[in-house]
């Protein structure tokens, strides 16, 4: 019975032959960039107070296409030194050198206590070189020596920078740090941050121009290249138990692969995503420069919101021009309460969504409480509820009083009853 019960498992944990994965090969746009290792276990083994566990290291010197920028040129102080408005303070210091990039592999896609971080990789730039330490465990008696090694590395770095790390990889360390007692949860919380996560990072700047965030998307359409015979992430638990059972080397090579270059996208994904937040460098894609304004204008920064937002408005249309208008309008209002720069907006909005309700309204407003033109400002309401399906009552409620106005100060002009 009991050996029945394992042959199932076996069966169950173990992918078939026909089904195995070689390491993958990356394409770029301009080129193709080849994979590390192809098939067995790279490595060796590091002994630690804890016991051994394997290190695969590789500094990296790859000479990648002119898609890609050399990784000596990525994350640059020019590059980083706004990242700290990302909702974080902490990250206001952002240092490469000062940096841990992180992803894991683990037992289980769920988040759980009892999931184990297998495979865990980290990258950090050494001068001009960017290094990727990869800690696994051929067994489960090596995760203390793993752990003692990713605290060691923690301990000359101040940040952590990972792609959905904040809800996955940091929270599988922190049950782990915590289940093998190096630390208590809130040591462990706080030893973990701050963190920048590149997932929500990329939801701010490129929401609305993607149609996916994974990973994997992002890659392919911000990075520029596609990973070929690439492992899926969910069947790598799959692959590690079926190598603790029968020790297949081969798939357990393409896993590393995998969690590679996980790893060095994350350095090429932290640069070009905070390129975008460099000052009055807009992009000239609209959804992009009216993402970035709005960041910069929930941060306070209203001065540098203001380029970003102006290069929306004008290439923008329609509900986009009338958004990219009321974040400009609003970031304006806070460096000089002046109607007639509102004017100026609403007018541009109007010429880039005709049909629009909003701008109307907007300039109606403008013409009432700026110039006092109350002729204009009514002119304006009555556009705006032509364009407005079903009618609104506050559009209502302005025409009547635009109109009562009018015929009280057309009144107070007539001839005296003598």
């Amino acid at each position: 019975m009991a050996s029945d019960l394992l042959d199932r498992f076996k069966r169950l944990v173990t992918i078939e032959p026909e089904t195995a994965v070689e390491g993958p090969t990356t394409t770029t746009k301009d080129g193709i960039l080849p994979s590390a290792h192809n098939s067995g276990i790279p490595g060796e083994i590091k002994d630690t107070p804890y016991g051994p566990v394997r290190l695969i290291r590789r500094v990296e010197h790859l000479d990648y296409p002119d898609a890609l920028p050399e990784l000596s040129r990525v994350l640059l102080p020019e590059t980083t030194r706004l990242a700290g408005i990302l909702k974080d303070p902490r990250l206001a210091g952002f240092d490469r050198n000062h940096a841990l990039f992180l992803d894991v592999e683990s037992t289980s896609l769920s988040h759980g206590a009892g999931n184990v971080a297998f495979l865990v990789g980290l990258g950090f730039f050494e001068g001009n070189t960017f290094v990727v330490e990869q800690y696994f465990m051929d067994d489960f008696d090596q995760e203390m020596a793993q752990l003692h090694c990713v605290l060691e590395r923690l301990k000359d770095r101040r940040y952590l920078v990972s792609y959905n790390g904040k809800s996955f990889d940091k929270s599988i360390l922190e049950s782990r740090f915590v289940i093998q007692r190096f630390m208590d949860r809130k040591e462990a919380e706080l030893r973990l941050l701050p963190h920048l996560d590149l997932l929500h990072v990329g939801r701010r700047v490129l929401g609305g121009t993607l149609a996916r965030h994974n990973l994997a998307t992002v890659e392919e359409e911000v990075l520029g290249f596609h990973r070929q015979d690439d492992v899926p992430g969910s069947v790598v638990p799959q692959i590690y138990f079926g190598f603790l059972m029968n020790r297949d080397e081969s798939l357990i090579g393409a896993v590393i692969d995998h969690n590679y270059w996980d790893i060095v996208s994350l350095a090429y994904l932290a640069h070009l995503l905070l390129r975008f937040l460099i000052p009055g460098v807009p992009h000239g894609q609209p959804t992009v420069d009216r993402n970035v304004g709005r960041l910069f204008l929930e941060a306070a920064r209203p001065d540098v919101a203001v380029g970003f937002l102006e290069s929306a408005l004008d290439l923008s249309t329609d509900d986009d021009a009338v958004a990219a208008a009321n974040y400009l309008a609003q970031a304006r209002r806070k460096l000089n309460r002046d109607w007639s720069v509102q004017e100026s907006i609403w007018r541009r909005a109007h010429t880039n969504a005709p049909d629009h309700p909003t701008p109307c309204e907007e300039l109606s407003k403008c013409l009432e409480w700026g110039s006092k033109d109350k002729r204009s400002a009514l002119h304006w309401a009555r556009e705006a509820l032509q364009r407005t399906p079903g009618g609104n009552e506050s559009i209502h409620k302005r025409i009547q009083r635009l109109q009562a106005s009018k015929e009280n100060q057309s009144g107070s002009q007539g001839p005296s009853q003598g």
